[in-house]
């Protein structure tokens, strides 16, 4: 499942991991020496999910490889301007990922047999599957990672990003009534009937993103930031120094 992935440079700087919780189409990628034949790949599990996204199965549902070979030959011209993929089990990898929530969630942790251990992984970038692009096999990233840092907090592996937009910090005041609705007392109005988000705007690898995060975060357009994953949330930001838990 895993596709190599280079800098603008040509440089090996990761692969195509795992999914990023809570979107059907972007993907982490785990920077990391380790390529993508290093990791056993289920092609056979991806074969099975493609060809039930291409009705390529028979009455008693088995794969019509026949009928699932033709329909990817002809996948693959017409999305070769696209994609720039000429390879088949590439193009079938592909297919996994732009199809892994249609008919069947097929995660890719299912079909990547052998896990990176978190010590060979230095962080994460984000990449939206709908904009690969295969040259030689790899992909090229066409933006710059400049916003990648040695400098880390622990809390297992970031996702590096910049904010490419003007940050905007919303302040949401609960009024009395509505407190009280809520189940709120007299106690929550000395100062804690706010509830305070930052909306900004963030690029990850080749991955424009919104991101609303419920804290203020003292942030400013051209920024880098570090995101911490836990349980599938963002739990923590760093960014200029700081660090925001909630």
């Amino acid at each position: 499942m895993p596709f190599d992935i280079c800098d603008t440079a040509g440089n090996h700087i990761g692969v195509i991991y795992r999914s990023f919780p809570g979107h059907n189409d972007i993907f982490l990628i785990a920077l990391t020496e380790l390529g993508a034949d290093d990791l056993i790949t289920d092609i056979s599990g991806i074969e099975t999910h493609v060809a039930a996204v291409l009705d390529c199965k028979n009455m008693l549902g088995k794969v019509n490889r026949d009928k699932l070979n033709d329909t990817l030959e002809a996948k693959l011209r017409e999305d070769f301007s696209h994609t720039g993929i000429t390879d088949k089990t590439d193009f079938l990898k592909y297919m996994s990922l732009k199809n892994a929530y249609v008919r069947g969630y097929q995660p890719i942790e299912k079909v990547i047999k052998a896990d990176i251990s978190a010590s060979k992984i230095n962080g994460y970038l984000l990449f939206d599957i709908n904009k690969l692009k295969l040259r030689n096999g790899k992909v090229y990233l066409d933006t710059k990672t400049d916003y990648m840092s040695h400098e880390t907090i622990g809390y297992g592996p970031p996702v590096f990003a910049k904010i490419i937009d003007y940050p905007v910090l919303y302040t949401d005041i609960m009024g009395t009534a509505e407190g009280f609705f809520w189940g709120a007392n007299l106690s929550d109005f000395g100062g804690r009937n706010h509830a305070h988000t930052t909306a900004m705007k963030l690029l990850s690898g080749n991955c424009e993103k919104e991101l609303e995060l419920p804290v203020y975060i003292h942030a400013r357009k051209g920024m880098n930031i570090q995101l911490y994953m836990e349980g599938g949330k963002i739990s923590r930001v760093f960014c200029d120094g700081v660090v925001y838990r909630f």
